[in-house]
């Protein structure tokens, strides 16, 4: 087994370890040194149907759901190697048949209540925000009027009431 590795210099003086041959006249993969350059190595996880062969136990478990027929588009039965490569083919080939007009429409799922007054929100966060409101912290105290979030209240009080708003102090002097 000893040299079985021997090193190459390759066009443009960049340095690959390539492989010989085994005893057994085995030939074995190459691994390269430089980064970001194809590594060649043992493959030891194998498909027992077709025979293919991969370095890492996540490419067989990939590969295993093109023999389920898990990638084939069930629209115009074209196979891919990965189940994300069919889905991004339905999206931009098949949009249609992907997102079809419900029957009936299903409201969104809105499990956090406002105590104060019954609305409902999808996010705790959301629910945070509006208690804002309650609060009093989103209403302009020069007009009265009530925003929903803190952000579009200091957006209405510059462009409603810009003579108001005091400037950001300068920067401290070195």
């Amino acid at each position: 087994m000893a040299g079985l590795l021997s090193r190459v210099s390759e066009q443009g003086g960049g340095e690959m370890l390539t492989a010989g041959t085994s005893e057994d006249g085995a030939s074995q993969g190459a691994w390269r040194a430089e980064p970001g350059r194809r590594r060649h190595g043992p493959k030891p996880f194998g498909c027992e149907l077709c025979g293919k062969a991969f370095a890492m136990r996540t490419s067989l478990f990939h590969h295993m759901s093109l023999h389920r027929g898990e990638t084939a588009c069930p629209v115009c039965q074209r196979v891919f190697s990965r189940k994300s490569n069919m889905r991004g083919h339905m999206k931009t080939m098949h949009v249609w048949r992907l997102f079809p007009a419900p029957a009936v429409a299903v409201p969104p799922v809105r499990d956090h209540l406002c105590r104060l007054c019954g609305k409902t929100f999808k996010y705790d966060t959301s629910l945070m925000h509006h208690m804002k409101v309650h609060r009093g912290e989103t209403t302009c105290r020069v007009c009265g009027k009530v925003l929903s979030r803190t952000g579009q209240l200091h957006s209405h009080m510059l462009t409603q009431h810009p003579e108001l708003v005091q400037p950001p102090p300068p920067p401290p002097l070195p």
